[in-house]
C-alpha cells in the first residue's frame, strides 16, 4: 500500500512547530548536566509543561550531577513535599512494542528491529526525547505496517459492519476514532483533533486515492500512531485545564493514568484505568494508590517494568550480545545467552511480584532460577530449557548480585571484572560520586593474569594502588574485590591459578563517610542490605527512573516520605516504596515553568 499520510517526524515538529506550541526543544542535557545541541535526538531531556490545548512551554534542565548527599533516617522528618519539572519524553522502543501489543494485537516487537538505540537522560535511565530523522526512517514503516495488520486480522473493533457510502461511512469513522482514539491518545480525543483525522479518512477513501473503508481506516490509524499524542509522554492532558496551585501544576487524570501505566506495566492504560481518569477518580492519593496496588496485582504486564527497572539499575548491558572466550567458557553459547533474560525476569518476579518486595529479599535471597544450559554455573543439574527454581548454598550466594545474569553480563570475557562490579555497587546501589580520571594522567594497562607471575585478577588490578588512579579506584575497586569469589559468568571458586581468592576489603560510604569492612561478597551484600543509604538510594533510584532526570530540591520531600514508607518494613519494602511514589507530590504535580501563562 502507498502511504497516504504526510511523512513527517519529530524531528521536524520538535524544530519548526515546537515554537508554535511553546516548547523549548533547543538543547539536551548531556550526561554530566552539560548543554549539547548535537545530542537532543539521542536522549538529553528536555522539560515541559503542558497546557490544556494542547501546547507545552518550557525550558532545558541541567540538574545532572551527583545525587543529592541528604541522608534520610528513622528520626529526621522528610522536608515539605513539592515538585519538580516535567521532562518531554518520547516511548522507549520496549514502551512502544508494548504498547502497540496491547493497543493492536501486535506481537511483532517492530522496534527490536530498528538500528537506533534509546538515549538515556543523565540519570541514568533510558529517557528519550524526540524521534530523530533516523528514527523515523524505522518508525514509518513499521507503524505502516502493523496498521494494515490490525485491519486485515481484525484486531481493532471497527463500529459498523460494511456500512454504506456516503454519510453511514462518516459516522462510522467519526465513531472509530472517538473510540479508537480514546485508547491510542490514551484520553479522549478532542474535536478539531477528530476533524482533522477524519480529514485523512474521507482523503484516503475518495479520488483520486480511494482506498475501500477499511484500507481508509488503517491509514488513520497510521496518523495516529505517528502522531506525538501517541509517541509522547505527558501528552495526555484531555479535556480538563490543569489546576495550578501557587508554583505547582496538578497533572490531569489522564496523565496520571498513563504514568501509573507505565511506571507499573510499561504500557497504556488498560479499560479500568481510563474510566478511572473519565469519572475523576484518580484526584486523590489514595485513589491513585488503589489504582497502583491493582496495577502490580497484574503480573504477567508488572513483570515488564520490574524486569526493565532493575536491568537499568544495575547495568546489564545488551542481554543479546553478551561474548565470552569460548576458550575459557566453552559452554557459554547462544542458549546460555537467550537464558539470562528469562533468568532475570523469574527472579525479580519472584520478589517483587509473587514474594515480598523487599530489598533484603532481593539481595540475599539463597536462590536462583537456572535451566539445564545455566545450572552449570551454580553446579546444579536441571532438566530441560524452562526456567526452574534452584536453591543454593547460603554461604556462598545471595541474591540477584551473585546470580549468573548479573555475574556474566559485569564480569569480562575471560573473567572477572572487578572494576565494573565495584562501579556498579558504589554508584547504582550507594548513589556515589563516580569521579572521572584526572586529563593529566596516562591511564595505565592492567597486566594479563598469567598463572605464573601474576595469578590472579586482584592482583593484576593492584597497579592503581601505586599510581594516581588510586585517587578514584580506592572508592570502588575493593568493592568489586568482594565478588572475586565468582567468575566471568558467576561460577564460585575459592582459588584463581591455584592461589586462594582474597575478597576481603574496606569502604566508605559516601554520603554519611561510615565505614565498613568484608571479608567476602556475602558480608558486602548483608551491609548494603541493611544499609540505610542504600534503602535510600534504591529510592532515589526508583524516583529517576520515573521522572526520566535526575532529581532535584523540589523532588527532595516526596522521595523522603516514600523512603519512609518503605523502611517501615525493616526489611525494605519495595512495592511500599513505589505505592508512596505515586501518592507523592512528585508524581502527581510539575513545577511551572518560567513564562507560563496562570
Amino acid at each position: 500500500m502507498s502511504s497516504l499520510v504526510v511523512r513527517w517526524s519529530n524531528l521536524a515538529f520538535a524544530f519548526f512547530l515546537a515554537p508554535l506550541l511553546g516548547v523549548s526543544c533547543t538543547g539536551a542535557v548531556s550526561p554530566t548536566g552539560g548543554r549539547n545541541n548535537a545530542s537532543i535526538a539521542s536522549g538529553g531531556s528536555a522539560s515541559v509543561s503542558v497546557g490544556s490545548g494542547g501546547g507545552a512551554t518550557g525550558t532545558m534542565m541541567s540538574t545532572g550531577g551527583a545525587a543529592p548527599t541528604t541522608v534520610v533516617t528513622n528520626t529526621t522528618p522528610p522536608v515539605a513535599e513539592s515538585a519538580g519539572q516535567l521532562v518531554i519524553r518520547r516511548l522507549t522502543h520496549r514502551e512502544f512494542n508494548n504498547t502497540v501489543l496491547d493497543l493492536l494485537g501486535d506481537t511483532t516487537s517492530p522496534a527490536d528491529s530498528w538500528a537506533v538505540e534509546d538515549g538515556s537522560s543523565n540519570s541514568g535511565f533510558q529517557a528519550p526525547n524526540v524521534v530523530d530523522m533516523t528514527t523515523f526512517q524505522f518508525l514509518e514503516p513499521s507503524v505502516t505496517t502493523i496498521a494494515e495488520n490490525a485491519i486485515a486480522q481484525n484486531k481493532v473493533t471497527i463500529p459498523c459492519t460494511n456500512p454504506t457510502a456516503g454519510a453511514m461511512e462518516t459516522t462510522c469513522a467519526t465513531n472509530f476514532i472517538k473510540t479508537f482514539g480514546r485508547r491510542a491518545y490514551r484520553r479522549p480525543v478532542a474535536d478539531g483533533e477528530v476533524t482533522d483525522l477524519l480529514a485523512v479518512f474521507t482523503a484516503a477513501h475518495t479520488a483520486p486515492i480511494s482506498y475501500d473503508f477499511k484500507t481508509s481506516i488503517a491509514q488513520v490509524i497510521k496518523a495516529m500512531l505517528l502522531s506525538p499524542n501517541f509517541l509522547y509522554h505527558h501528552w495526555e492532558v484531555g479535556p480538563t485545564k490543569p489546576s495550578q496551585q501557587g508554583n505547582l501544576v496538578a497533572l490531569t487524570p489522564y496523565q496520571l493514568a498513563s504514568r501509573l501505566s507505565y511506571l507499573l506495566w510499561e504500557s497504556m492504560p488498560d479499560e479500568t484505568l481510563l474510566a478511572a481518569a473519565d469519572a475523576g477518580q484518580l484526584s486523590t492519593p489514595d485513589q491513585i494508590a488503589t489504582q497502583a496496588q491493582r496495577l502490580l496485582a497484574d503480573k504477567t504486564h508488572a513483570a515488564n517494568a520490574m524486569y526493565n527497572f532493575h536491568v537499568q539499575w544495575l547495568q546489564y548491558p545488551n542481554l543479546d550480545a553478551v561474548t565470552k572466550n569460548t576458550m575459557v567458557y566453552p559452554f557459554f553459547n547462544d542458549s546460555y545467552r537467550a537464558a539470562l533474560v528469562p533468568e532475570i525476569n523469574s527472579f525479580v518476579s519472584s520478589v517483587m511480584l509473587d514474594g515480598d518486595g523487599t530489598l533484603k529479599t532481593l539481595l540475599t535471597a539463597p536462590y536462583a532460577f537456572a535451566n539445564n544450559v545455566t545450572a552449570v554455573a551454580y553446579g546444579a543439574k536441571v532438566t530441560g530449557s524452562a526456567m526452574a527454581r534452584i536453591d543454593l548454598d547460603p554461604a556462598t550466594r545471595a541474591g540477584i548480585l551473585t546470580q549468573s545474569a548479573f555475574l556474566s553480563t559485569s564480569g569480562a570475557p575471560s573473567g572477572s571484572f572487578p572494576i565494573r562490579r565495584g562501579l556498579i555497587i558504589l554508584g547504582q546501589l550507594m548513589c556515589g560520586t563516580i569521579r572521572p580520571p584526572p586529563g593529566n594522567i596516562q591511564i595505565p594497562d592492567l597486566p594479563a593474569v598469567d598463572g605464573t607471575t601474576i595469578k590472579t585478577t586482584r592482583q593484576a588490578n593492584t597497579v592503581h594502588d601505586t599510581m594516581p588512579c588510586a585517587v578514584c579506584h580506592k572508592d570502588f575497586d575493593p568493592l568489586g574485590y568482594a565478588f572475586e569469589n565468582y567468575d566471568g559468568v558467576g561460577a564460585y571458586r575459592t582459588t584463581e591459578n591455584g592461589q586462594a581468592i582474597d575478597a576481603t576489603g574496606t569502604g566508605i560510604t559516601p554520603q554519611a563517610k561510615q565505614a565498613f569492612s568484608f571479608t567476602n561478597a556475602l558480608d558486602l551484600i548483608n551491609f548494603l542490605a541493611n544499609s540505610d543509604e542504600v534503602k535510600t538510594c534504591v529510592g532515589r533510584q526508583w524516583f529517576r527512573y520515573l521522572l526520566g532526570r535526575m532529581e532535584g530540591p523540589e523532588d527532595e520531600g516526596s522521595i523522603e516520605t516514600a523512603v519512609l514508607q518503605a523502611r517501615a518494613n525493616p526489611n525494605y519494602s519495595v512495592r511500599d516504596l513505589l505505592i508512596g511514589m505515586v501518592k507523592s507530590m512528585a508524581f502527581r504535580m510539575r513545577s511551572v515553568n518560567a513564562g507560563e501563562p496562570s
